[in-house]
């Protein structure tokens, strides 16, 4: 799929790449309705024509809150390990995910974008970057090598994709980190800022700030991956 226009989105754009298509999901920390630092967030507008809004959890769970200029200037949202978001279900058989987000916590499983039982999109653990299964599939461990997370509070980039054969590419702060052993056979369905719940029905959740998110329904050519990370760098200042 070509790239229409180049990385520079405008900033009340439908899309972060204009004319990259299959958006689905776009949520950005700078775009929140309320900026004051320390504010509940109970609604994530989704910035792209879809209306996936993302709220709140309910059931004791709290809403995560703003952390004004948190990465290069911008505000980002900050999950405590006991807060998420959710936005109605998204099942795909072929997606690029991009995500900017940093692990402030000890939380073992930090999940930036999870679902019920067994599927979870992306988590982030203290020991690597970025992790992804997807029921009895894995690939995991990306960039680990002269990278932290945890206390440091690092913020990354991650462009990600997988087509419907199960063929998959990670890029981790610009750089190709695909493992090439594994590929991922089933469906991914999202369902959850901030946390995943298990198949005996536990709440697994991240601590960390996540600075912006983009979802799209078909996996990307390098040249958009690339163009996509250009643009989250060059907004977020990560590397």
């Amino acid at each position: 799929m070509s790239l229409l226009l180049g990385a520079g989105a405008l900033s009340k754009s439908r899309n972060p790449i204009p004319g990259l298509q299959d958006l689905q999901i776009w949520y950005a920390a700078d775009r929140l309705t309320t900026l004051t630092n320390g504010s509940s967030i109970r609604v994530i507008n989704d910035l792209s024509s879809n209306a996936r809004n993302s709220s709140a959890s309910t059931g004791g769970i709290t809403a995560p809150t703003v952390v004004a200029n948190s990465q290069n200037g911008l505000p980002t949202i900050s999950f405590n390990g006991a807060q998420a978001s959710s936005f109605s279900a998204l099942t795909l058989d072929s997606w690029t995910i991009a995500v900017v987000y940093a692990v402030t916590g000890s939380t073992a499983t930090p999940y930036i974008i999870g679902s019920t039982s067994a599927t979870v999109v992306l988590m982030a653990p203290t020991s690597g970057i970025a992790t992804f299964y997807n029921y009895s599939d894995t690939f995991d461990d990306y960039g680990t090598s002269g990278l932290t997370d945890g206390s440091t509070a690092n913020f990354h980039i991650v462009v990600a994709g997988r087509d419907t054969s199960g063929t998959h590419v990670c890029f981790v702060d610009g750089a190709d980190r695909t493992k090439a052993h594994t590929t991922l056979s089933a469906q991914t369905v999202a369902l959850f800022l901030g946390k995943r719940i298990t198949g005996a029905g536990t709440s697994e959740f991240i601590g960390g700030n996540i600075g912006e998110i983009a979802i799209y329904s078909t996996i990307h050519s390098t040249a958009n991956m690339q163009a996509i990370m250009s643009y989250l760098n060059s907004k977020w200042s990560v590397y």
